[in-house]
């Protein structure tokens, strides 16, 4: 806990089962507003469904589900970046997808329609090509000279077809999709957008007095009335402004105003659409090279590493995600186009992760480093790109979390947790090692992390063999704290949504039930708090489900814990050793109840430290300790057993208890009570206390006395 004491890890509540319960299976948040639209996506081997509100999306009574591209061993792969309806998704090996969510039961996984790139670097071979012609929405034939700047200098391939390119010619851009390789050096281009207007031969009827489309009116601007209009009759539009429009046979006008559909004022260029030119841009994205990263900084869709380019990132046009435009088609360029950006610095790693922040972090395995603007409140932008080196210790291939001021990212082994902040002392991020007392519970290594911020701040993590632990983290309060949990199963994945007044950590869980294995969605339900919930509310059993209704001796719907023994508290009352026969349990001695929890018990032991060093009479290295008594503080505690280390534990009686058999009373306890341990020297003063029912405990803390030997 925040405050320093210990409180038992409320139970799990059993949601359902995924699709395919024989192979792995991934929840991803997606969370539209934080009020009332969070949803978990389960991600499975080649499907998708939607969960909201505890429960599983339904469409026409059965559970919505769209087919996905994504198999079982890709799924750890997967990355996001949600944008209010829609989620765009990388995976490495699979071309870039955008997830839109249309209503609670309509939801699409289309490819992303990439807009006029992303793009690789301008071409500087020694390459010339020239154009049959340029009509926007019409295909064009590109001939060059030979293959040098082309995939390296082999030309193009198969893997080109629907890869974007991008020209110059005539001073002005034009962009489509590669529709055909006729040969290594000879492509047909479907044009998308040209800065070339189509006009039909002999279409200009008029232009300004004295400024004919001739070599010696170049530079000047004319007035110019065509007919038929452009665009096979269409005209002129607003957006033409700085577009080229072929006047004459060796004569071009940039167009510098529109009148109307048929009429521009145009400067005349001595230049023509067929003339060659070495200026191009290949695709940065293609067939067998599609990112592996995403993520949104500053109004931007980031992507990043593709095969070919492992350490480059890629930014759209600030506010339009699936536009990557480096210029206007004019050649304009300002701080809103999109950009490609290559990290030249220190190894050659790949970036594994890319995490928004006030810079842009990127995760690789030597280091980890940022991207923004050289002034620190201004926007990255095409011009104003810096790199930095944040951090010499490598990253694993894990999202990193946001905990508020700070980013928590896994160290290249898996086996250490970083918490990278800003260090006001060196007005530099520092990322120091927050495992370092705790490396006993990472050797596993990290496979996922999950933040819970509400109700109290928790950096849930699970690894590689399915164990869960989570970090208490107050940085303000300097708390920090490291916690194992045994859910009875392997945790597979996990994940947080917010829901009205905490967040939530939903998890998959892989069991063995009855012999066969089982992939359940379970929730873990809140802590008991004496104040907002009843005694009967307690919920700490595991894989649970709550029974409210008439009175009742046999509890049912446990089909998915058959054969399994479990715990039950009805109306108050613990039942243990129950086993379930035909998905239902009876309660002993034809007892009934009315509202039930049953799950799978847990056990939770914590073992303190050990006595410290110094007594009351000297240093106590070297000598014998124990501990003869403890006063316990507790809160809000139902049982609690206490005792020295590896002896008997005894049960903490409360005051009303005092000359009863029972242990259980229908009430909880908060204040410090006295407990006599067993005087055992072998526990060396160590404390152990244990809750083995499914009731609530807090300890907040312990005065423990101790005896040495002389």
């Amino acid at each position: 806990m925040k405050y320093g004491g210990v409180r038992r890890r409320p139970g799990t509540r059993f949601l359902g089962e995924v699709k395919k319960s024989w192979k792995k299976t991934r929840l991803i948040p997606f969370v539209f507003n934080v009020t009332n639209q969070a949803y978990q996506l389960e991600f499975g081997d080649g499907y998708l469904r939607i969960w909201r509100d505890r429960g599983l999306v339904l469409s026409g009574g059965a559970p919505f589900e769209i087919a996905s591209p994504y198999l079982e061993n890709d799924l750890d792969k997967i990355q996001i970046a949600p944008l209010n309806d829609v989620v765009y998704i990388a995976c490495a090996g699979y071309a870039p997808r955008k997830l839109s969510r249309f209503a609670d039961n309509n939801w699409t996984i289309t490819l992303v329609s990439f807009f006029d790139g992303p793009y690789l670097p301008l071409n500087d071979a020694d390459n010339h090509f020239w154009p049959d012609s340029i009509v926007e929405k019409d295909t064009t034939t590109l001939y060059f000279d030979n293959t040098s700047g082309i995939n390296g200098g082999v030309g193009f391939r198969a893997s080109d077809i629907g890869r974007h390119f991008r020209w110059q010619h005539g001073g002005v851009w034009s962009w489509g999709r590669i529709a055909n390789i006729v040969t290594p050096k000879t492509i047909e281009v479907f044009v998308e957008e040209s800065g070339w207007v189509p006009v039909a031969d002999g279409s200009l009827i008029g232009h300004s007095d004295n400024k004919a489309p001739d070599e010696q009116n170049a530079g000047l601007v004319s007035r110019l009335h065509f007919d038929p209009k452009p665009r096979n009759g269409t005209g002129f539009r607003g957006t033409d402004l700085g577009r080229m429009v072929r006047c004459a046979q060796y004569i071009s006008g940039k167009i510098t105003e529109v009148l109307n559909d048929e009429s521009v004022y145009a400067e005349y260029m001595t230049l023509q659409p067929n003339r060659l030119t070495q200026t191009f841009q290949l695709g940065a994205f293609y067939e067998g090279n599609w990112p592996s990263t995403v993520t949104f900084f500053q109004s931007r869709l980031i992507w990043g590493s593709t095969p070919e380019n492992p350490r480059a990132i890629f930014a759209s046009k600030t506010y339009f995600p699936d536009r990557y435009s480096p210029t206007d088609v004019d050649g304009n360029q300002d701080e809103r186009h999109g950009f490609m950006f290559d990290i030249i610095a220190g190894k050659a790693d790949p970036i594994l992760w890319l995490q928004d922040a006030p810079r842009l972090q990127l995760g690789t395995a030597s280091a980890v480093r940022s991207l923004g603007a050289t002034e620190a409140k201004a926007a990255m932008s095409p011009r104003d790109v810096s790199q930095e080196l944040e951090a010499h210790y490598g990253a694993a291939p894990v999202q990193p979390v946001q905990t508020g001021p700070s980013t928590v990212f896994v160290g290249r082994t898996g086996r250490a947790l970083h918490d990278m902040v800003k260090d006001f002392t060196t007005d530099a991020l520092a990322a120091p090692d927050i495992s370092v007392l705790s490396e006993h519970l990472l050797k596993r290594r990290v496979k996922d992390m999950a933040y819970q911020a509400v109700p109290d701040s928790f950096l849930w993590f699970i690894d590689h063999s399915g164990n869960l632990f989570g970090l208490t983290l107050e940085r303000y309060e300097k708390v920090q704290g490291f916690h194992a949990h045994d859910v009875g199963g392997e945790v597979e994945s996990i994940s947080v949504i917010p829901v009205e007044d905490r967040d939530e950590l939903w998890m998959v869980v892989k069991r063995t039930i009855n012999g066969q294995t089982k992939r359940y969605v379970e929730v873990l339900e809140t802590p008991f708090d004496s104040e907002l919930h009843s005694f009967d509310d307690q919920f700490y059993v595991d894989c649970g489900l709550t029974y409210q209704g008439q009175p009742a001796n046999t509890l049912g719907n446990l089909g998915h814990l058959e054969g399994e023994t479990v715990d039950v508290l009805a109306n108050g009352i613990v039942y243990q050793g129950l086993v379930v026969t035909n998905g239902q349990v009876r309660l002993p001695d034809g007892a009934t109840t009315t509202y039930a929890h049953v799950g799978l018990p847990i056990v939770d032991r914590v073992v303190t430290l050990e006595a410290p060093p110094q007594g009351p009479d000297g240093s106590l290295i070297g000598r014998k300790k124990r501990a003869v008594d403890v006063l316990a503080g507790v809160l809000d505690t139902a049982f609690l057993k206490i005792g020295s280390r590896g002896s008997e534990l005894r049960p903490l009686r409360f005051p009303p208890l005092e000359g009863s058999a029972s242990l259980y009373p229908k009430t909880v306890y908060s204040g410090a009570f006295r407990v006599k341990t067993d005087p055992t020297w072998e526990a060396g003063g160590r404390i152990e206390f244990s809750v083995n029912k499914p009731l609530a405990a807090t300890v907040l803390a312990l005065n423990i006395q101790i005896e040495s030997e002389p």
